[in-house]
């Protein structure tokens, strides 16, 4: 049986300085509900196999958090992370086929701003290690977390 849940959202004073309260109230429930699965871990008459799979809902959970976290200050500092884009993809003729199974073509590529939902927590990581905003090992830590739960977002 669960813990009881708190009457107070937890962490929700620490949690003011993000002013999209949608989001802010998603980062509070992963919160809470991350809490609440590992106090009910402590109290020792869950089967192992429970405590396990709880345990890996917990890193789920922080890891999603951290990503809402990194999206929320990617926005506020007002980014762009750009992807290549192709347009006007021509495929050459069969006498520059050079390579079974590729073919070569011709096409403009331009740069354009990745959207939100391709903002996942490897491209965010990557983009604040490039601006010295975060440290490797801090990112090392994150990916063997991720490692540990085959991450999926709750988020």
């Amino acid at each position: 049986m669960l813990p009881k849940r708190p009457s107070q959202s937890i962490g929700t004073s620490s949690l003011l300085f993000i002013l999209d309260i949608p989001l802010r109230r998603k980062i509070q429930d992963a919160i809470e509900a991350a809490s609440l699965l590992y106090l009910s871990n402590q109290g020792g008459s869950q089967s192992s196999r429970l405590v396990t799979e709880n345990r890996r809902t917990i890193i789920l959970y922080a890891a999603s958090i951290v990503e809402a976290l990194l999206l929320y200050l990617y926005k506020r500092k007002g980014s762009s992370i750009v992807k290549n884009e192709y347009a006007d993809v021509h495929v050459l003729p069969q006498s520059y086929q050079f390579e079974t199974g590729t073919v070569l073509v011709i096409a403009k590529q331009r740069k354009v701003p990745r959207h939100d939902r391709e903002l996942m927590l490897d491209v965010l990581l990557k983009f604040f290690i490039q601006q010295k905003l975060i440290n490797v090992s801090l990112k090392k830590k994150i990916e063997r977390a991720k490692k540990c739960s085959k991450y999926v977002s709750p988020i």
